[in-house]
């Protein structure tokens, strides 16, 4: 009986494509997947402020800087870090979130930060990537999406 089903030459053949598309499909599958592994929308925000210490930074800059940004909905990490002039936070949204309505958020949310400080910073800049990144990633900035002291978008 063995030799019945390999002699008649369809059996082998259709079971050869049904074996081929099920790899397809799940290797189709398995590589989207790990092609959406690690995407995600970062942006990094630098404030520059001349003369200061890293610790008066992050006490009186960065701290009430992140509170603004804990309120936009989809953050899924805010990392940051000031050092002596210098404030650098990177916001990692959750994957899938609209990339123009993250940035419109982070930009009303900076701009309520900015007008609110009495501080003379210089305005935030944003820098945006949106690259294969993950939260493990230091440093995300790519390019300048907007930089608030040219009010320019680009």
């Amino acid at each position: 009986m063995l030799e019945k089903w390999y002699q008649n030459s369809k059996i082998p053949v259709f079971l050869f494509f049904a074996i081929s598309v099920m790899l397809l499909y799940f290797g189709r599958n398995f590589n989207s997947e790990s092609n959406n592994h690690g995407k995600s929308l970062c942006y990094t925000i630098e404030v520059f402020y001349p003369g200061m210490s890293g610790s008066f930074l992050e006490r009186e800059i960065t701290t009430p800087l992140e509170n603004n940004l804990s309120s936009i909905k989809k953050i899924s990490e805010i990392r940051s870090v000031s050092e002596d002039n210098k404030v650098s936070i990177n916001i990692y949204f959750e994957k899938g979130a609209d990339k123009m309505a993250s940035f419109c958020n982070l930009s009303n949310a900076i701009d309520d930060f900015y007008g609110s400080t009495n501080h003379p910073i210089q305005r935030p800049s944003i820098y945006f990537s949106d690259s294969n990144i993950s939260p493990d990633t230091e440093r995300c900035a790519g390019y300048i999406l907007k930089d608030f002291r040219d009010g320019k978008i680009g």
